[in-house]
This record gives structure tokens, C-alpha cells and sequence, in this order.
């Protein structure tokens, strides 16, 4: 009995460090892909006459994951209530990504801005604010990225070794 608790300690910690790794991993992956469809986004208003809501749509298709979903359901809001604005579709967008993606608070406040300037200004000054937050955000890719590589092994390893401190201290 004490072999199999020491096991399932040993291997739930190693699951949290695991999980930690994962998220880690995950948030360069948003970035990158969130990157990619702000530039989809850019090319759908500087060259396309597409109206905003379906060019969000548009955006997110080249996406996957949180990322897809985000425009999607900011598009979706948009349309469905045009009355509302883009702010508050793209504040319930943002709220979406908070809450499911592996974003931080800090990833998250390059994009609010967007939501004041997307449909509302001139298609230049449109395109020059996507350009600032896509720079923005493959900075934070890029750091991300660093992160990554420093601490996922870090993490995976505190995982397993947590759990065999505990089953030293139980035991």
C-alpha cells in the first residue's frame, strides 16, 4: 500500500510540474499564432473590402486553438450586435482569452488598444496600430520562447523531485 500512495504522489507532482511545462509551452505557441492573425486581419483591411466582422472571421480561420476561437467569437458578437461596437465585442474577446489561454495579463494589454482603432480610423492608421502590437507581441514571443527553453525542463524535473521530497518526508 505504501508503494502504490508513493507512486501516485511522486506521479501527481510530476503531472503539476508537467501541466506548468505545458503552459509555458502553450503561451509561445498563442503568441506566434495570435502574430499570424493579426496579420491575416492587416491584410484583410489594407487590401480587402471585406466588412469587419467576417475579416476577423477570416483572420481567425488561419488560426487554431484560443486564438481561432477569439476571433470567432469577437467576429460573431460584432455581427450580431453591430450597435455595440467593436470595444465591446473585442472586451468580451479578451475576456474569452484571459480566462482559456495561456496569455498573461501582459500579452493580453498589447491587444486592448486594437478594439478603440479597428473600424473606427482610417484604414493607414488601422494598419499602423496591427503593425505596432504584431512588433509587441513577437517581442513577447521571443521572450516567451526564452522563457520556455529555460524553465519547461526546469518545471517537468521540480515536478518529480517534489513529489519524491514528500514521499521522504512521509516515510
Amino acid at each position: 500500500m505504501k508503494i502504490l500512495s508513493s507512486l501516485l504522489v511522486i506521479s501527481a507532482c510530476g503531472f503539476l510540474g508537467l501541466e506548468k511545462a505545458r503552459r509555458l509551452a502553450a503561451r509561445s505557441r498563442e503568441l506566434r499564432l495570435l502574430e499570424t492573425a493579426l496579420k491575416a486581419l492587416e491584410t484583410e483591411i489594407s487590401y480587402g473590402v471585406t466588412p469587419l466582422p467576417q475579416a476577423l472571421q477570416r483572420a481567425g480561420g488561419l488560426a487554431e486553438g484560443m486564438i481561432k476561437e477569439f476571433f470567432s467569437l469577437t467576429g460573431h458578437h460584432l455581427e450580431r450586435d453591430p450597435g455595440g461596437g467593436l470595444y465591446r465585442a473585442w472586451e468580451r474577446g479578451l475576456k474569452f482569452l484571459k480566462d482559456n489561454s495561456s496569455l498573461t495579463q501582459g500579452d493580453l494589454e498589447i491587444l486592448t488598444p486594437l478594439g478603440l482603432v479597428l473600424g473606427l480610423s482610417g484604414v493607414e492608421d488601422q494598419v499602423k496600430h496591427l503593425v505596432l502590437a504584431q512588433r509587441h507581441l513577437s517581442h513577447q514571443a521571443r521572450l516567451a520562447a526564452e522563457e520556455t527553453a529555460k524553465k519547461a525542463r526546469m518545471w517537468y524535473s521540480l515536478g518529480f523531485l517534489l513529489g519524491l521530497a514528500l514521499i521522504l518526508l512521509l516515510y
